[in-house]
């Protein structure tokens, strides 16, 4: 019994920290130097790469330290973060030392273009307040979803091209355009999770707009856009393949979301949709 909640325990730490959505992020860039040049892994920056880790690490842990938690009915995920708020705030600080150390590895031009990704990501965690007037970029209707997209896709593609050296690249675009909607596919579910922390909240989203089944199709709708798209510009090669399993695999995940649907399947399991392209990818790159 005691093993069982050991890894019970380890599994929550590594979820509700965000070591896997950040590794997801890591994955995905990983996959931007395979796509844009054939010998990828020999190409791959390790300090970029633990730049984009430590970035996502930090993002996301500062949002659920200044996050405010449901008193009525916390989450199994609220009460795990409540319960280790200390933990959460340890890895706030090494991933915040993390983004400071990595940072010198980073070309002027790199740190130049993170600057706007970076003010995104922060207007998305807290307000500005000049007296009576508030800008909150999370609760302009039905901008959240698409700026994550933005900053996701950007961040795991554009930061690799550039190191490449191929950052005004037609074929960069086409991948971004690609990467923006799988991301925005599966921050629908996301947005399904908080609908009634959103509807409370006024925060107007896509779920909010066309009810959950209607935004269940509408992800599913993405998800085949994404695969039709990376057939068009890739053809049948190992790319397309990646594509189509990871859209599959997605599909059939979004297909069984609830209102029972517990955090760890949003945070494992949609989020492993990222990994599990990677791993495809890396399959088909080494083998076709």
């Amino acid at each position: 019994m005691s093993e069982k909640v050991s890894i019970k325990t380890s599994f929550n730490a590594f979820i509700f920290t965000h070591v896997f959505i950040s590794l997801s992020a890591v994955t995905l860039s990983i996959s931007s130097y395979l796509i844009l040049t054939p010998s990828g892994f020999h190409k791959i920056s390790l300090p970029l790469l633990a730049f984009i880790f430590f970035s996502t690490l930090f993002v996301y842990n500062y949002y659920i330290t200044s996050y405010s938690f449901s008193q009525e009915k916390p989450t199994p995920k609220d009460k795990w973060i409540i319960e280790n708020e200390k933990q959460v705030k340890l890895i706030f600080c090494l991933s915040l030392a993390g983004i400071i150390y990595t940072t010198f590895f980073l070309r002027t031009d790199q740190i130049l273009y993170l600057v706007h990704l970076g003010v995104l990501s922060l207007l998305y965690i807290f307000p500005i307040r000049l007296g009576s007037f508030e800008f909150y970029l999370r609760k302009l209707p039905f901008v959240k979803i698409f700026v994550l997209s933005y900053v996701w896709a950007s961040v795991t593609v554009f930061l690799p091209a550039s190191d490449l050296g191929r950052l005004n690249d037609p074929q960069t675009f086409l991948v971004f355009v690609e990467r923006f909607l799988f991301i925005l596919a599966l921050a629908i579910p996301f947005d399904i999770r908080d609908f009634d922390k959103d509807k409370r909240e006024n925060v107007k989203t896509i779920p909010g707009l066309l009810g959950v089944k209607s935004a269940k199709i509408a992800s599913v709708f993405l998800l085949m856009c994404y695969v039709l798209f990376s057939l068009s510009i890739h053809g049948l090669d190992y790319v397309s393949l990646s594509r189509a399993c990871s859209g599959i695999f997605a599909v059939f995940l979004i297909s069984r979301i609830n209102d029972e649907t517990a955090d760890a399947f949003y945070m494992f399991l949609i989020d492993g949709v990222m990994i599990f392209h990677f791993v495809v990818l890396s399959l088909t790159y080494i083998l076709i």
